[in-house]
This record gives structure tokens, sequence and C-alpha cells, in this order.
């Protein structure tokens, strides 16, 4: 299974059966894929919240697969 086969199963999971989900990410480009909000959190032990982005992806199909990559 590959990463963007493995994203592309869970929104399709999701879609089926919509819920809040919460998935933590290095990956800002994942993250925004795969998201309708983004919270940054700042570096360092004591992270604290950072920038948070609400409505960032309302086509989430602009990139599939391995067009992402």
């Amino acid at each position: 299974m590959t990463r963007p086969k493995l994203e592309q199963d869970v929104l399709e999971i999701w879609s089926q059966h919509p819920q809040a989900v919460m998935m933590i990410t290095h990956d800002v480009d994942e993250a925004i894929f795969m998201s309708d909000r983004v919270v940054m959190m700042t570096n360092g032990p004591s992270a604290t919240v950072g920038q948070v982005k609400d409505g960032i992806n309302a086509n989430r199909g602009m990139k599939t697969g391995g067009d992402r990559f």
C-alpha cells in the first residue's frame, strides 16, 4: 500500500461514515490534502497551538494519487 492509496482509502471511508477525525502529520501537503481544518503547532517540548486554517480544502479532488508527489 502506498501513501497516496492510504490517503484515498481514508477519505473514502470518511465519506461513507462522516464524523470528526483527528490526524497528526509532519507533512503540510498531506495535512492540506486530507483536511478541512489544519492547526499548526509551534516547535519544542512546550509546543502550543500556532496558526489555525479553516475551510482550506473545498476541492479535495484537486490532486490524487501519484500526482501529489
